[in-house]
């Protein structure tokens, strides 16, 4: 019985695995990725590597199109991310040499005329704690707040 649940087990999570293929294996028609000759709308990952072996780039792609983007350090360590809504940048992450998080900004709903209906941008510190936050809507400033390094709010 446990073989059988440990077999069913392993299939079960080979075949929900995402597919990862270097990045100079994928090509672009028509803003939509494929591998090198094949006519399938490529979903998975597709990956670029420093010459120390750590990861250097993902990108994930759904039907083709690129959903994420993620550079790393020679270190491992994140140095951006980027999302993707229908081939629209929708939200950017960049991280300190440490790994913490500096910056991000991500914008929610429909891009219309090049305003976001609701959009988030947020600052931080080094050390981790949030330091600025501002939230738009519709294009307009409809929130801004200010915080110390040790996280209190600026008056």
């Amino acid at each position: 019985m446990k073989k059988i649940f440990l077999t069913t087990l392993v299939v079960l999570v080979t075949s929900c695995s995402v597919p990862e293929v270097p990045l100079e294996s994928l090509v672009e028609r028509n803003q939509i990725a494929y591998q090198v000759n094949s006519d399938k709308p490529f979903s998975g990952k597709g990956t670029l590597y420093h010459f120390n072996g750590q990861i250097e780039v993902i990108d994930t792609y759904k039907n083709g199109i690129r959903i994420k983007t993620e550079v790393f350090q020679e270190n491992g360590i994140p140095n951006y991310k980027e999302y993707y809504y229908e081939n629209m940048l929708i939200g950017e992450e960049y991280y300190y040499d440490n790994g913490q998080l500096e910056w991000k900004y991500m914008c929610e709903g429909s891009v219309g005329n090049d305003i976001c209906p609701y959009e988030e941008y947020y600052e931080y510190y080094e050390n981790g704690q949030l330091g600025y936050k501002e939230v738009y809507k519709n294009g307009e400033l409809a929130q801004e707040e200010a915080y110390y390094e040790n996280g209190k709010k600026k008056q």
